[in-house]
């Protein structure tokens, strides 16, 4: 017999063995990345909403660990700190016109306008992090791109502090609700005082989202749901659109929240003093956040969590809707594409409207028997609401014309 070359069989014996340790060293490193992803509510337990610089931090770490993930810098604010953007696009693909020539859905989410409302920035971390990481979410990233804005007040997520939400639970010290200049940003999409408004304005063009949400917190009435929201008001989207998102888009959102044990309900103001004496519906001018949106015929949805109910609570509630968000809009892509105008012009615009007593719609709604009882501060009659006594009612909704 011969002399046998043992030489090749070597050669690839250590191929193997380097290639081998090669993929485990990555997929360590990978781990080793993605652990260090946990948010600072997880790491607090609960009752945790992150400072600015912790949010920063943890979508830098975002946009290393992940190939699909890039943050991006608008701006300056009213604080000279860049307005930032985090896109989540499963083709690797950040830019906005190439994502739209690919027929692409685009979601954008809007936190902490308002800073002493935050759920929606631990939310959105954590929403994030999932759909990063979990492949159940692959085929529906394929067709949606989801963008984030961390914190979008920035001087008042800075001017931190535990007071200036009366009654709020939790979590344990969070933002101001005016900017740099003291502004409700909220009410300045038309009239662009800020520079906040101003870096919206120039990412909100670039990327002409299909779907807008604009994360905040409830204040008021006393009632059941943790989870409000406010659609479109009538007229302010085109027709044909306006008819599916009333017929088909909020009503598959509400029925994946409710299959979550989050019943959602319309926001609402009380026609009286309570919500027993009759509801009305929010008016979303284009100076608010939605209102502006609905200009260029974005639908638009602000989230509005109870502030009454315990802070994990209303995170886990804003993370819901926004899945449920994105598994509709996916579900739905063709039809929104469709129907969506295919440039941005701005549409008409009523700024005279009244509400309207005869027309009104019936909705289910959740709340407690009101009464009155005497302060024990000041000896006075005040307002309360027994929880001891809920009810459920259809009640009338009368909504602007």
């Amino acid at each position: 017999m011969g002399k046998q070359n043992l030489s090749k069989p070597i050669v690839l014996i250590v191929k193997h063995v380097f290639f081998l340790f090669l993929s485990n060293y990555c997929t360590v490193a990978m781990a080793q990345s993605q652990s260090s992803l946990i948010t600072l509510y997880e790491l607090h337990k609960t009752n945790y909403t992150a400072t600015y610089q912790e949010c920063v931090d943890w979508y830098a770490k975002a946009d290393s660990a992940f190939e699909t993930v890039k943050v991006l810098d608008y701006g300056p604010s009213d604080a000279g700190h860049p307005m930032q953007l985090a896109v989540l696009s499963a083709d690797k693909d950040f830019d906005h016109a190439s994502l739209h020539a690919k027929n692409k859905r685009i979601i954008l989410i809007m936190n902490a306008i308002h800073p002493g409302e935050p759920e929606g920035v631990d939310a959105s971390m954590l929403l994030l992090k999932d759909l990063a990481t979990n492949p159940s979410w692959a085929t529906v990233l394929k067709d949606v791109v989801i963008c984030i804005i961390p914190q979008y007040n920035i001087e008042g997520v800075l001017n931190r502090g535990s007071y200036s939400r009366a009654n709020q639970d939790g979590p344990e010290s969070y933002g101001f609700r005016g900017n740099g200049q003291n502004l409700d940003l909220n009410r300045d999409f038309m009239k662009c005082d800020s520079r906040n408004t101003l870096a919206f304005q120039r990412l909100f063009h670039d990327w002409n989202p299909d779907v807008f949400i604009d994360n905040h917190t409830s204040d008021g009435a006393d009632y059941q749901h943790t989870l409000t929201y406010i659609a479109p008001i009538p007229g302010s989207l085109a027709p044909e659109l306006e008819s599916f998102v009333n017929q088909e888009l909020t009503p598959e959102i509400g029925k994946y929240c409710s299959g979550k044990n989050y019943r959602m309900a319309p926001y609402v103001e009380s026609y009286g003093e309570t919500p027993d004496s009759g509801l009305t519906g929010f008016y979303a001018m284009p100076r608010y956040s939605m209102g502006f949106v609905a200009l260029w015929g974005t639908i638009g949805y602000t989230v509005e969590t109870h502030m009454l109910k315990p802070f994990d609570k209303r995170l886990e509630a804003n993370l819901v809707f926004m899945e449920a968000c994105i598994l509709t809009v996916h579900k739905n892509k063709d039809q929104i594409g469709r129907l969506r105008p295919p440039q941005q012009i701005p549409n008409r615009c009523v700024l005279n409207n009244i509400l309207d007593t005869s027309k009104y719609e019936t909705i289910p709604f959740e709340g407690y028997e009101a009464g009155h009882k005497n302060s024990l501060v000041s000896g006075a009659p005040r307002l309360f609401y027994d929880r001891t006594k809920p009810w459920k009612k259809r009640h009338q909704i009368l909504q602007p014309f």
